[in-house]
């Protein structure tokens, strides 16, 4: 979903833009909010972003300066581990409360972080009357585990774009190998 930015975020000016993201889940999520104000910086965007704590907050500098930049942006973040002096807002998001913060049926929302967290909050933004169509996921899944299996032989191979030879030695992955 990232990297098709129209696709994803649709023609300009088609209304409001919701993201939720928890953790690492902010990656693909300031990608596409900085894609949708280059493309109409005068849409509202509004993101709940839920974190341990402030210094897990990821790319708070960045989410900061983009919201000092745009007065329509609104950002949430919603702590679970807040330090004592913390104002914003406390606890772990479940999906009513999420939904309850992502605001109105007029939007399109965004949504990146654990499973269950995404799960819930689509089953009641559901509830809440949005269409499934207007609730877009972006799913982290884990890498699958390497293979212990290694070449038996060094092999010759050829790298398709520059069509350079190279060797493929042993116990050296196909990356290595197309680098070295």
């Amino acid at each position: 979903c990232v990297g098709c930015g129209e696709v994803c975020l649709g023609a300009p000016g088609t209304g409001r833009r919701v993201f939720l993201c928890a953790g690492y889940g902010i990656t693909p999520v300031v990608s596409l909010m900085e894609t949708q104000l280059t493309q109409d910086a005068s849409r509202a965007v509004r993101l709940v972003y839920a974190s341990r704590n402030q210094h897990e907050i990821i790319f708070r500098d960045r989410l900061a300066s983009l919201a000092q930049r745009h007065a329509n942006v609104k950002i949430v973040h919603v702590l679970s581990q807040p330090a004592p002096d913390w104002t914003g807002e406390r606890g772990r998001l479940d999906g009513e409360r999420a939904a309850a913060l992502l605001g109105t049926r007029e939007a399109d929302y965004y949504l990146c972080g654990p499973l269950p967290l995404m799960d819930d909050v689509d089953k009641s933004l559901r509830a809440r009357g949005v269409s499934a169509e207007r609730i877009r996921r972006e799913r982290f899944l884990a890498s699958p585990t390497a293979s212990s299996a290694k070449p038996t032989a060094v092999r010759a191979i050829i790298l398709q774009r520059s069509g350079h030879p190279a060797q493929h030695p042993l116990g050296d992955t196909l990356l290595c190998a197309g680098l070295c």
